[in-house]
């Protein structure tokens, strides 16, 4: 989640549908091969759109919602990455990554085929991965505004930040749970990440630093994002 601190419910377990129709979510058993076609080539958008919102903590929902339209070259300011300037906060900019037994998920084109690859590595692995949340182009970042708004974009709306496995790696603040399922490392759950399992492996190798490796005010296990 990184940034995405106060996110709750349905808001911060983004389900997408391929194009096949199919819904939910089915763990690759350790010792079965991950394979899937290499994601394919992308065209430099001429169009920026994307739907945003703010994450009210006062409410606990997104507010503000809004949909924004506008040609790419007009794209500037906090719409585009400082860590990688090819990301975006627009779709077109985002390609579907879509796992064996994995509901598809969106991450930014720069680096959505070494994310594939890296995640099908760790099922290679035995790692079994049931959910990813990639893309979502929110303010759930930063500090508060005068209605306890949040104010900043983070790494999930570039398409720079996957959260894991959120139901066996859950967020923490001042020692309570507040987003997925409980953490329990020593479960040996294939789906659990630590530093010693195939997830953070070829995600760290991929550049994507996990937030258990951060010394910070909270917890988020599920969370990887690029650069950090």
């Amino acid at each position: 989640m990184g940034n995405d601190l106060l996110l709750a419910g349905g808001l911060a377990l983004l389900w997408f549908v391929s194009g096949t129709g199919k819904t939910g979510a089915q763990s690759v058993k350790p010792g079965r091969r991950a394979t899937k076609p290499a994601i394919g080539p992308r065209s430099t958008p001429t169009q920026c759109e994307y739907s945003t919102y703010a994450w009210s903590s006062r409410l606990g929902r997104a507010v503000d919602r809004r949909t924004v339209s506008k040609g790419y070259g007009e794209v500037s300011g906090e719409e585009r990455s400082t860590i990688d300037p090819r990301c975006t906060i627009c779709e077109g900019d985002q390609v579907w990554i879509d796992l064996p037994g994995v509901e598809p998920f969106r991450a930014c084109w720069a680096h959505a085929s070494s994310i594939e690859t890296a995640l099908l590595a760790a099922m290679n692995q035995g790692a079994v991965i049931e959910e990813v949340v990639g893309y979502r182009p929110g303010r759930t970042g930063g500090p508060l505004d005068a209605e306890g708004r949040r104010t900043e974009l983070g790494s999930h709306a570039y398409g720079l930040a996957l959260d894991v496995n959120p139901d066996q790696n859950g967020m923490y603040s001042g020692g309570q749970l507040r987003h997925g399922g409980e953490y329990r490392p020593d479960s040996g759950d294939p789906r659990t990440i630590t530093r010693d399992s195939p997830i953070y492996r070829e995600l760290t190798k991929a550049g994507f630093g996990w937030d258990g490796d951060r010394d910070r005010s909270f917890d988020d296990w599920m969370h990887f994002s690029y650069g950090a």
